[in-house]
């Protein structure tokens, strides 16, 4: 990209022309593919005119003039111009009337913001991964949309390309989320990446679609890892199993326990579980606290 260097008060708008540019990151990937008939930016520069305040009577005709021509001779990419100015005829205290006066620059289209940030291998990379997810998982397109700029910093464009089409083949039920095997992924890229996953699913399956990973896992009839347990203290030493006495098992499990009882006490916490009295042919349960 051709650039000229740029004074005070011209480097003070460009400046904030680029952060409002930045500011729309997202919305130029769109507009990179979904280009619209409105410009990407219009931006004020009367603002940055110089007046008596800023420099004085004697040096703002000398302020004015490089100012002026900055914005009127924009930074070129392959021989384009990145922006192009509106002017005016504007009557000046200092200057009296002066002839097309740059008042706004509009910056027309995405790649030339991208070409204005220094981004221009970002937009190359955005758009090979916008025509290999067009071509595979075209339901997903909108979401890519949506969540490019979160993907992008991680390089993980592709990753989710390749999850996407795990998703499209089905999850086998009945496994722990760290055995679904994704070709090129570790097993716990899902994990890290929990929302966009669950958004990616439910892209591709609006029929069954995941707010969380909760929901998620119930679609995917998945088993639970980490589970709460539920504490067990058998009361009568005459039913314990070679000796041990207090135990620990799921709810499932715990429905399955078949043991010559007499009553079962229940209460909250692992505290009163331990202290409980012994008591013939009986057992005590209790909660294992945040576990």
């Amino acid at each position: 990209m051709k650039k000229r260097k740029a004074g005070n008060y011209e480097a003070d708008g460009f400046r904030e022309m680029l952060e409002k540019l930045r500011g729309r990151e997202k919305v130029l990937y769109r507009l990179l593919v979904l280009p619209e008939e409105e410009p990407v930016l219009k931006f004020p520069l009367a603002r940055y005119l110089p007046t008596k305040e800023r420099v004085g009577q004697d040096r703002c005709m000398n302020e004015m003039r490089p100012w002026a021509e900055f914005w009127r001779n924009p930074y070129t990419d392959g021989g384009r111009a990145l922006w192009t100015v509106q002017t005016q005829n504007r009557r000046f205290e200092l200057l009296g009337r002066q002839a097309n006066v740059p008042v706004r620059a509009i910056v027309e289209r995405a790649e030339d913001a991208f070409a204005l940030l220094g981004m221009e291998k970002e937009s190359r990379e955005f758009l090979s991964c916008y025509r290999e997810m067009e071509g595979e998982l075209p339901e997903a397109m909108e979401w890519l949309l949506q969540h490019y700029c979160q993907i992008r910093p991680r390089e993980d464009c592709r990753k989710f390309l390749q999850l996407g089409r795990c998703f499209r083949q089905g999850i086998d039920p009945g496994r722990f989320l760290r055995e679904i095997h994704v070709p090129g992924l570790d097993t716990k890229f899902i994990e890290r990446h929990q929302r966009l996953v669950c958004s990616l699913w439910t892209a591709l399956h609006p029929d069954a679609p995941a707010g969380n990973m909760e929901e998620l896992r119930r679609v995917w009839k998945m088993r639970m890892e980490g589970q709460a347990n539920i504490g067990v203290r058998v009361l009568d030493a005459g039913l314990g199993w070679h000796g041990v006495e207090q135990f620990s098992l799921s709810a499932g499990e715990l429905s399955k326990l078949h043991l010559p009882l007499r009553r079962v006490f229940i209460t909250e916490n692992k505290t009163n579980g331990q202290r409980f009295p012994r008591v013939p042919d009986s057992i005590i349960l209790f909660g294992m606290g945040y576990g």
